[in-house]
């Protein structure tokens, strides 16, 4: 015990005698944040509350505190505010006076300087069809892809914004060597953070791979509190072929999405209350309904597929694509890149494939494997794989896809697969990108 207090308070002297070149300048408008290769401490902030989909929050004022306005996605595609009220407001971001580009910059008290048109975040679609509540982490979903170096000593700093809820955060797959206090396991190895309190997570950066954090506490994790945590190498991969890694860019996270929250949605599962309207009240006569089930007759779950999302988005089978909004994965003609896949979700395992392109996996959960070229990745939650696409098309857009692994159940070999699925695009620079309305041509 002795010996794990002396190793915090050690990486807690490292941290506070950090330079001001160490700190990552990660705003709530960052997508992903990365601390740089010669940095000795890299330290982040989070901040956890309650976001409605399909809403616009400004930066500066917490869920809390209202303000939120509500959109919705006409046929072309665009975001629409309800009745007109949609908005921008100042809330705490204050006009900066000057002459030059200043005059159109808008700072806070922590000096985030952004355009008025830029002071609020972008709705939450998700699925472009579940209006709720989600757990959102800096007014994302999912929370920005975290950056380190093997061997960099992390301080996330993790800010509870939420009104009634503890939570704490896990760094999955990172072996926390005499830091396991830092394993963010809730009522194990520390106690919850709690609403309006803080906590420092302190650990040092190992193995190098990709992993992820996410909610120990109840079944927040479902609904939005997770992000992608990525370890670069400490040296160089030694590879036959050179391909670019930008994991800011060109990492995945695949999850299932439920129209009710995970905690009902679960005791509902246990009641064997399958497709039954939910608030439904389990009673004797309640039939066992008949549970989803796979290639290999192994029972998925006994509730139906509702939708699942790429990286926060995707598409209910209800919702056209002009009405919903997915993500789009960037390659140039010629080059191959690095891929960090990860499945974030809660019931449903996943065929990850990229139409017309080959995937070469090189690592899982974080470790490095022999080269195997696959049409498809297998994958069930918390599971990570790396892989390269060449972009050898030459141009175009086509089709990422997870799709799930249920079948129909009415007929043999060779089973078909029901169209359960979630989807984003892999677009060629120099081609158009597409738009809604031309989704269903390519």
């Amino acid at each position: 015990m002795l010996s794990l207090l002396l190793v915090l308070v050690v990486l807690t002297q490292q941290v506070a005698s950090t330079q001001v070149e160490d700190f990552v300048e990660c705003e709530p408008v960052d997508t992903a944040c990365e601390c740089g290769a010669d940095a000795t401490v890299c330290i982040f902030q989070l901040y956890i509350e309650r976001v409605f989909t399909f809403t616009k929050y400004n930066y500066s004022v917490p869920y809390s505190h209202g303000q939120g306005e509500s959109y919705y996605i006409n046929n072309m595609g665009q975001f629409v505010p309800f009745h007109n009220r949609g908005r921008c407001i100042e809330g705490t971001f204050t006009k900066q006076t000057g002459s030059g580009s200043s005059d159109n910059l808008y700072c806070n008290e922590v000096n985030m300087c952004l355009p008025k048109s830029k002071l609020c975040s972008e709705p939450i679609t998700v699925d472009g069809k579940t209006y709720k509540t989600v757990i959102a982490v800096n007014k994302q979903l999912p929370g920005p892809t975290l950056i380190v170096h093997e061997g960099q000593i992390v301080a996330v700093d993790v800010h509870n914004n939420l009104s009634t809820e503890g939570i704490t955060i896990h760094w999955h797959g990172q072996h926390q060597i005499k830091t396991n206090f830092m394993d963010g396991v809730g009522l194990v190895t520390q106690c919850p953070i709690q609403p309006g309190s803080s906590f420092r997570y302190i650990f040092k950066a190992g193995p190098s791979g990709t992993f992820w954090y996410h909610s120990e506490m109840q079944s927040q994790r479902g609904i939005g509190l997770f992000g992608a945590f990525i370890v670069k190498e400490k040296d160089p991969m030694s590879y036959p072929v050179s391909f670019r890694d930008d994991p800011a860019h060109h990492t995945l996270t695949i999850m299932d999405w439920f129209l009710e929250d995970p905690e009902p949605f679960c005791k509902r599962m246990k009641h064997g209350l399958g497709d039954e309207p939910i608030f439904t009240l389990p009673n004797e006569n309640q039939l066992i309904l008949p549970r989803t089930t796979g290639p290999d007759f192994i029972k998925i779950g006994i509730n139906t597929f509702w939708s699942a999302i790429i990286h926060g988005k995707g598409r209910h089978p209800d919702v056209s694509y002009n009405q919903s909004s997915l993500n789009i994965y960037e390659v140039e003609p010629g080059q191959t890149y690095r891929f960090r896949l990860i499945h974030t979700g809660t019931m449903y395992g996943f065929r990850f494939s990229i139409d017309n392109h080959k995937l070469t996996v090189i690592a899982t959960d974080g470790y490095l494997v022999n080269p195997l070229e696959v049409d498809y990745i297998a994958l069930e939650g918390g599971e990570r794989y790396d892989f390269l696409l060449e972009a050898n098309q030459g141009g175009g857009n086509y089709w990422i896809k997870a799709e799930t692994f249920e079948i129909d159940g009415t007929s043999g070999p060779p089973f078909k697969f029901i169209d359960h699925k979630a989807e984003a695009i892999l677009h060629y620079s120099g081609t158009d990108v597409p738009s809604q309305q031309s989704l269903l041509t390519f």
